[in-house]
């Protein structure tokens, strides 16, 4: 508190395109004034005259503030209070601005690359609050990240570490201002954006402008149906997706969770300490989510059968059989290890239950594990999805955990070529269309199809729930409350996506399907 007042700030936001500034108190912004036109300055020196004006006024309007704070583009070293390089800005280099901005404004200063000082906004005050561990990007003229290790901010021994900007998604690729091959800011940066964008209208034989496409103008293009826009935004979407899967090579989103077997009577107790579960309300009956650390494989009770270990994201992805109800017949299409159908046991314990898999080897340890957990009224199977199409069975339930790119496995830092390329992508969703052309003519009248993935493309997620959906007649998808906060923004039908970064594993993507017809 000052003089009765609470205490306020300035910040000031400065990119390669316009500087911005706000005053703040705590996490409330208070007002936004006119930015600046960082490209109107040739020095450091001829913006910050401008800069301090600015300062002055807001002091005038806001009396309580006591400290200014600027984020800038860059490579900076907060404690000298010093700039090194800044990619997009000329003339900053090597530039006390901590001590210039406090000689105009009159304040304390300090200073500190943008994507950090978002990076630590979000982590005490917005979506980052809770986490230990997180990536925060910014997307502009360049592109810029904060990284969040182990509750604190990832710095180097320069200060400059966690520049996802600079990794390179393609060793082969152009060169950019740090003559570094293939790196991420040399491809989506806005100015390289647009370039590309209209080097893509060109080759349909349209000619587009800049200001055509410009991010904003590509994406209302996108949404009202220009398809060159959208794959200009794909491609846009897979080049970041490269370099975040990168950055989290290292592999700590997996998460276990065990599914008692029948052979676990009820009141059963975990022989290991377990997490906290409450704030997981979609997690399946009879599933225990293991404390940080232990390892449920090491006990007795895991050899003697009475429980099965999976990923977290796998039971979430079950969750969706909340809205199912118990089904007299049911089929497991692609189960092996045996996941999805010991958590279906777990939840029903169904009269007939069907687990199918194709590849001999994989069906072997399915049979082992169904074996090992003592997993009764179930046979194992090896048909072809065209041979259940023409098999006349039918079943109330279908599980249709599909093969797919598998890019969550690059949380959990296992390696995955290729897995985020279009080849490997394609190649998926016109197989997983094919078992769900042949399959869902396996399900009753009123029966339900659960279809999920363990990755994150949306090509082989909501699209291909929307192909089935489109092309086969009497399909619908199923709204699944206890999911209701990883509803999918990509489908205009229900769809559920989780991330790693919603702390219950390495993420997966899940669709509940009625056939009404």
């Amino acid at each position: 508190m000052m003089g009765g007042m609470e205490a306020q700030a300035i910040g000031i936001d400065m990119g390669g395109t316009t500087i911005k500034f706000a005053v703040v108190e705590g996490a409330k912004v208070l007002f936004k004034a006119p930015p600046m036109d960082t490209r109107a300055y040739a020095t450091a020196g001829e913006a910050f005259a401008d800069l301090g004006t600015v300062v002055r006024q807001l002091r005038a309007q806001y009396p309580a503030v006591c400290a200014v704070g600027m984020g800038i583009p860059g490579f900076v070293n907060p404690e000298a209070g010093m700039t090194h390089i800044l990619t997009n800005v000329r003339g900053w280099d090597n530039m006390p601005i901590r001590d210039m901005l406090s000689e105009v404004t009159g304040l304390p200063a300090a200073i500190d690359n943008d994507a950090n000082c978002m990076a630590y906004a979000e982590w005490q005050l917005g979506a980052g609050r809770g986490f230990d561990n997180l990536v925060c990007l910014t997307l502009g003229t360049g592109v810029g990240s904060g990284i969040i290790v182990a509750g604190q901010m990832l710095r180097g021994c320069m200060g400059i570490a966690g520049e996802l900007g600079q990794i390179s998604i393609d060793y082969a690729g152009r060169r950019g201002f740090y003559n570094n091959a293939g790196a991420l800011e040399d491809y989506i940066g806005h100015n390289e954006f647009t370039a590309e964008s209209i080097a893509r209208y060109a080759a349909a034989g349209i000619t587009k402008t800049a200001e055509d496409c410009t991010p904003l103008a590509l994406e209302l293009a996108a949404k009202s149906g220009d398809e060159i826009a959208r794959a200009c935004y794909d491609d846009f979407a897979r080049k970041l997706a490269t370099a975040l899967c990168a950055a989290m090579q290292a592999g700590t989103s997996s998460r276990s969770a065990v599914v008692l077997s029948p052979r676990a009577p009820e009141g059963y107790l975990s022989p290991f300490p377990c997490a906290d579960t409450a704030g997981m309300p979609w997690l399946p009956p009879r599933v225990f989510v293991p404390a940080e650390g232990e390892k449920p494989t090491a006990h007795e009770d895991y050899r003697n059968g009475l429980y099965y270990v999976l990923d977290l994201s796998s039971c979430w992805e079950s969750a969706a059989l909340s809205c199912v109800p118990a089904p007299a017949r049911s089929l497991d299409v692609c189960a092996a290890p045996g996941g999805k159908s010991m958590l279906l046991v777990a939840r029903y314990l169904p009269a007939d239950h069907t687990a199918n898999e194709v590849n001999a080897k994989r069906r072997g340890i399915l049979r082992q594990n169904i074996a090992q957990c003592g997993v009764p009224n179930t046979t194992v199977t090896g048909l072809r999805p065209d041979q259940w199409a023409s098999s006349g069975e039918l079943f109330d339930l279908l599980l249709v955990d599909a093969p797919c790119s598998g890019q969550s496995l690059l949380c959990k830092g296992i390696k995955n070529p290729g897995c985020l390329g279009p080849s490997m992508v394609n190649d998926n969703a016109k197989r997983q269309k094919g078992i769900l052309l042949a399959v869902s003519a396996c399900v009753r009248p009123g029966g339900h199809l659960l279809y999920s993935t363990c990755t994150y493309d949306p090509d082989e997620d909501e699209k291909v729930m929307a192909y089935l959906i489109k092309h086969v007649p009497g399909w619908r998808a199923v709204e699944v409350p206890v999911l209701a906060p990883f509803r999918s923004a990509l489908a205009p039908f229900p769809a559920y996506r989780l991330f790693p970064h919603h702390g219950c594993g390495a993420g997966g993507f899940c669709c509940l399907l009625q056939r009404t017809e």
